[in-house]
């Protein structure tokens, strides 16, 4: 092989003196894989200019036998096994065979094992008699085994269509058969109807399968003279090993996931220099985890990659959403599980009683805890309705009680076993009722219709929810469709066998370690037979790995190679990203050396950015387990304290790893913090030290900017009605609402919030169209609001006196503990006595933009204390007894609707020690310098935006500390503080 040129260009040679000798005859050319047939098919078309040649196609081996024996099949009634339906099979004819495999039937796994066990059989024409022969001679003690597998051999085999030569009676195909069919189809001569032309050309390596594959049998058909059909052998042999790129790189990378970075900046380099991207590839060993890395890494890059078989249905929303339903139902509906599926699922929200936008799945799973919710159907229905006694005050209760009771419904509905006909019918009728209309949801119903097939297969026996689940994941779990389309648009994600035969310009071949590439999965001979086995049946050496598996490794490799025309980098993996553990170089690498040049400045570059001294003493360190934190805190202080850190975080003790920073000298007898920081702190100490203490900015979020966001939106909201309210006081008079004041208020709220997105200018987007969509939105939900909050401030006989005011209360705790808390009031209104003019009443209301209002009784674990602190506010601006003051929270929805929270002073006797005690314990624990990672639940950290200095065990992590003091204290509070 010479360097430089493609791997393609023989073949192409050979089918354009083809078409312009023999333009009007059809030619099929059987190519490694339909990437390489594409290619082969777009390089002749090029070389022809425009003068097409009528009838090329180019299609893999699987292809060609799916033309030869599908039709076949077809037209004898024989319709193809479901996916999963050979297990089925299996485990039926098991079920009914007594004898040595009796007592395993059951077990997890054993029908995977004898299904691949029948299908090798199969797969190498193996008849049921010479299994009962086989136990005619073996020993007594080996009969029984022999006996059983055998009579579970003939009754699979009587199900399907017959190995060997083909012939149909109507039943069951499995993959065996349609390669028989195929074998037959060509001896009979039907070969050159079904290609639709008399040529083909075989473009394979030498020894394409295994020796004892139908393919040998097959191509030995493809040449009879019967066949009709003129076979030209053209073999793709990339052997001896030699890059034909004219430049070569070797890249050391410092574990998988860097390696697939680098493979992506490979290609970003090329693509600097004018390769187009559908010129590119990267060929990785042949396994999911591999390829989804890369994958991953490309589209992070803004790339959109070619990845052949990565779509499969039970990836998708509505398959996942399917297959999670069923593990609920095998589950018995455990709650958390629950409201995790109808948060994440597309399920209809007129089915289970919620408005779309209104799931809170973090709040509603604590309800569902204080409600008692447990797993157990019996349990859901007793729980459900006795829990409004305990939760039935909380608003969210009744939509939460409509989901769980629609959720119950659909359990109970579900049967709990039957034929493959009505279990089938039973998910359709499932998804179809509870899941949005969408393609995808289509799709879905149209692969469950294929379970109903399982039925004729194996008949005769109740099919459980678990055989169901089993038979959908496998149903869903085979490929049905690649992302992206080849050579349009993006680079190519290739396993070996996918790139044999593919040329490009910029080939980055990736996962150079161990003992081979592509590092296929070393195979057997059958998880029921062993290797004396299959001597005994004449198949000595079949599946396993032999001479043949490492010669076929061999030619994947060095078809990787000669893939690139121009540039070749090859990679591998110092070490395994998540354990350390050191990598091995695959033994190919070795050749590849020899044909790196020399010097190459590029390859050094590459070569020094990972093979640095940091890397290498991370490394060593890991593999000296004990001594790697001495050794570390010699060469590395920072890394030192990292490990450091890392071990007391998982330690039972409170660290300063933890936040228990301490305070300086004396603790001092006053604390001057903020209803909402100290919220804060209740919900999670440490959350609060970053953003209070710290000061710590939490990661931009590049979507936030599209129009009026959060804070931004709830600021527009209170300036508008700060500046509505400043005006309507000003000017109103006694009659002015009967003298026809009401008809200045709607322009006064325009000009109101026109001014307040001004002032917010800072938060509106580089979408003008969007922000005045939004402000439009905001004026008509304030416009509605305050219809409605005026004339009600007329008829109670309210008058706001004061917005925006800053108002400062007051707690005096033992041991002279003082807590100042500064409020800025949203708005105080008074009621005043007619005869003195003496304030007799107040009534603070503080705004805000969430979706409702919380229970104003509650304290929460001292995460809701604002309203109790406002009636001590209110009392302090209006020097009157708190139980004379109100405290009003009022939750503005987008709508217009309005949702009230008020707290009479009547109740603050019955919550003054229960806010004393949340106060002055989260007061004494910020005084002593106490931030733990400790939030009220795991599922907090989830979308906490310090996560990543955290880490994502922060909330296990303070359960291990949960006897230290501190956090004791926490807990008090917020198991008492209720």
């Amino acid at each position: 092989m010479q360097a430089g040129g493609s791997v393609q260009a023989p073949v192409v040679e050979v089918l354009v003196r083809w078409c312009h000798e023999r333009r009007l005859e059809p030619v099929t050319v059987v190519a490694p894989s339909w990437e390489a047939g594409m290619q082969v098919a777009r390089r002749v078309a090029e070389r022809l200019e425009g003068r097409a040649c009528l009838g090329l196609q180019a299609v893999p081996v699987e292809a060609l036998v799916e033309r030869l024996g599908g039709p076949a099949l077809a037209e004898a009634g024989v319709r193809r096994l479901p996916p999963w339906g050979l297990e089925w099979l299996a485990e039926r004819a098991a079920r009914s065979v007594e004898g040595y495999y009796a007592g395993v039937v059951e077990r997890p796994g054993f029908a995977r094992a004898l299904a691949q066990t029948v299908a090798l059989l199969r797969q190498h024409g193996v008849p049921p008699e010479r299994l009962e022969q086989a136990a005619s001679a073996s020993a007594p003690a080996e009969r029984d085994r022999w006996r059983a597998l055998a009579r579970i051999y003939r009754l699979v085999s009587e199900s399907l269509a017959p190995a060997g030569p083909w012939h149909s009676d109507g039943s069951w195909a499995d993959g065996a058969a349609v390669w028989w069919a195929a074998i037959r189809e060509t001896r009979e001569g039907r070969a050159p109807e079904r290609l639709g032309g008399s040529t083909v050309v075989l473009w394979l390596p030498p020894e394409p399968f295994a020796p004892q594959h139908l393919w040998y049998r097959l191509e030995e058909a493809l040449a009879h003279e019967a066949s009709g059909l003129h076979l030209v052998r053209h073999p793709l042999d990339p052997e001896p090993l030699r890059p034909r790129a004219g430049e070569v790189r070797l890249v050391a990378a410092s574990d998988e996931v860097r390696e697939a970075e680098l493979a992506v900046a490979a290609l970003l380099e090329a693509a600097r220099e004018g390769v187009p991207f559908w010129r590119m590839a990267v060929i990785v060993r042949s396994d999911a985890g591999a390829w989804s890395l890369v994958a991953d890494a490309a589209r992070r890059a803004g790339l959109r990659p070619y990845v052949p078989g990565a779509m499969r249905p039970v990836d998708s929303p509505y398959g996942r959403a399917l297959v999670r339903w069923l593990r609920l139902l095998e589950e018995e509906l455990p709650p958390a599980a629950v409201m995790a599926w109808l948060a994440e699922s597309p399920v209809r929200p007129e089915r289970f009683g919620i408005e779309a936008g209104r799931w809170q799945p973090g709040a509603w799973e604590g309800l569902a805890m204080r409600a008692g919710l447990v797993s157990g159907l019996a349990a859901w229905e007793e729980r459900l309705q006795s829990a409004g006694d305990a939760v039935g005050d909380d608003p969210r209760w009744p939509d939460l009680e409509r989901a769980a009771r629609a959720v119950l419904d659909e359990a109970r509905g579900f049967p709990e076993a039957g034929d493959w006909r009505e279990m089938s019918q039973a998910c359709r009728a499932f998804v179809e009722r509870t899941m949005v209309p969408h393609p995808e949801r289509e799709a879905l119903l149209d692969q469950l219709e294929r379970l109903e097939a399982l039925d004729e297969v194996a008949a005769g026996g109740p099919v459980s929810r678990l055989r169901l689940r089993q038979a959908v994941e496998a149903l869903l779990g085979a490929p049905s469709g690649s992302e992206g389309r080849f050579e349009q648009g993006g680079p190519a994600v290739l396993t070996g066998p996918h790139a044999m035969g593919c040329s490009f310009d910029t080939v980055v071949v990736v996962g150079l370690n161990d003992p081979g590439w592509p590092a296929r999965h070393r195979a057997t001979a059958g998880p029921l037979l062993g290797e004396s086995d299959m001597e005994r049946l004449g198949l000595a050496g079949a599946g396993l790995r032999g001479a043949w598996e490492a010669r076929r490794e061999w030619r994947l490799f060095a078809a990787a190679v000669a893939s690139a025309e121009r540039r070749l980098v090859a990679s591998r993996a110092r070490a395994e990203a998540l354990t350390g553990r050191s990598r091995v170089d695959s033994p190919y690498l070795a050749p590849l050396r020899a044909w790196t040049p020399a010097g190459d400045s590029r390859a050094d570059g590459w070569t020094r950015e990972i093979l640095d001294a940091a890397g290498f003493d991370v490394q060593l360190a890991r593999r000296r387990r004990r001594d790697a934190e001495p050794y570390l805190k010699r060469r590395y202080p920072l890394a030192a304290r990292g490990a450091m850190a890392r071990r007391a975080r998982w330690s039972r003790r409170l660290t300063e790893w933890d936040g228990l920073v301490g305070a300086d000298g004396t603790l001092p007898a006053t604390l001057v913090i903020s209803p909402t920081a100290l919220e804060s702190y209740a919900r999670c100490p440490r959350r609060f030290f970053f953003e209070r203490r710290l000061g710590v900015m939490p990661p931009e979020d590049p979507e936030a900017s599209e129009g009026l966001q959060g804070r931004a939106l709830g600021s527009v909201a209170h300036r508008a009605l700060e500046i509505f309210f400043t005006r309507w006081i000003q000017e109103r008079t006694a009659n002015a609402a009967a003298q026809g004041q009401q008809a200045e208020w709607q322009r006064w709220l325009d000009e109101a919030v026109s001014q307040a997105v001004r002032e917010q200018a800072a938060a509106v987007a580089s979408m003008p169209g969007l922000a005045r969509l939004q402000q439009e939105a905001v004026a008509d939900a304030l416009r509605q609001f305050l219809m409605a909050e005026t004339e009600r401030l007329e008829q109670d006989g309210w008058r706001p006196e004061a917005l925006e005011r800053s108002v400062e209360a007051e707690l005096t705790f033992d041991e002279g503990l003082v807590v100042r808390l500064p409020n800025r009031l949203d708005r105080v209104d008074l009621r005043r006595d007619p005869a003195t003019g003496r304030p007799v009443a107040a009534r603070v209301v503080d705004y805000k933009t969430s979706r409702s209002a919380p229970d104003p009784t509650r304290l929460d674990g001292g995460t809701s204390l604002q309203l109790p602190l406002y009636l001590l506010a209110a009392a302090r601006y209006a020097e009157l007894p708190v139980e004379a003051c109100e405290a009003e929270r009022v939750a503005l929805r987008e709508d217009g609707s309005i949702d009230r929270a008020t707290l009479p002073g009547i109740r603050w006797a019955a919550m003054e020690s229960s806010l004393r005690l949340a106060v002055g314990t989260l007061a004494r624990l910020i005084l002593e310098g106490c931030f733990p990672g400790a939030p009220v639940t795991g599922r907090e950290c989830e979308n906490c935006p310090f996560r990543a200095i955290c880490g994502p065990e922060t909330w296990r992590q303070a359960r291990r500390k949960a006897d230290e003091a501190p956090l004791q204290k926490l807990a008090a509070v917020r198991e008492q503080a209720k």
